[in-house]
């Protein structure tokens, strides 16, 4: 029960080797709609995810492609990149702010197509939605539904870019547990013993290989 609840939640969030650098962060799609954003997302990946499984053609590389294009564009992963640095932020030079982004954003693509190749058909429910037009940082909570296990609940945090310029997820919360928070202390730790360039390298090698394929834009700079 405890594997189903672990698996549900990766799902979600769901989301390296010589070849790390072939794949690019994609350009950022910022939404006026937070609400409307995370039910977007679902209502473009579930449906391939749950194709992919009857075909028996769902995998951590097909899973991978659905993350880059219907995922990746609503995460801020340079904003969670930069929390995760830290208080180092500022002894960073902006070559080694740029190659940590790149080795972050695949080792979350990879981590989600890892978890989302393991879908089987778990449903994600949205509650209502709030005020938001006056908030920085708002949540929008949700649960994920289980065909053989309860319900995880979960909130997704998003924050409103410079200028107005609309929302982007930058982590979730579920059951009381940060992802971005894990990786601050995990990660940001690391940073802090080793140095940025000693933990780029160490993202860079011990991921799961890239595609190939997977040449995409290169990465973007939201406010």
């Amino acid at each position: 029960m405890k594997i189903l609840r672990m698996i549900g939640v990766s799902i979600v969030v769901a989301l390296f080797s010589s070849m790390a650098f072939a794949l690019q962060p994609v350009t950022n799609t910022p939404t006026q709609n937070p609400y409307k954003t995370m039910q977007q997302v679902i209502d473009q990946t579930f449906p391939k995810l749950s194709k992919l499984n009857e075909n028996n053609a769902l995998n951590e590389d097909t899973a991978r492609q659905i993350i880059v294009e219907d995922v990746m564009p609503y995460l801020d992963y340079r904003y969670a990149a930069y929390m995760v640095i830290g208080r180092n932020l500022p002894k960073t030079t902006a070559a080694q702010r740029e190659r940590f982004v790149k080795a972050f954003y695949t080792y979350l693509v990879n981590t989600y197509s890892q978890a989302l190749g393991k879908y089987n058909h778990q449903k994600i429910e949205i509650e209502p939605p709030r005020p938001y037009q006056n908030e920085q940082i708002m949540t929008v909570p949700a649960k994920i539904i289980q065909p053989d296990g309860p319900a995880v609940h979960v909130q997704f945090k998003f924050r409103r870019l410079q200028d107005n310029k609309g929302w982007l997820a930058f982590d979730m919360i579920a059951e009381g547990v940060s992802l971005l928070s894990t990786n601050q202390s995990e990660v940001g730790g690391l940073i802090q013993s080793d140095g940025i360039d000693a933990v780029s390298k160490m993202l860079e090698k011990r991921q799961l290989k890239a595609s190939s394929s997977s040449v995409l834009p290169k990465v973007s700079s939201n406010g």
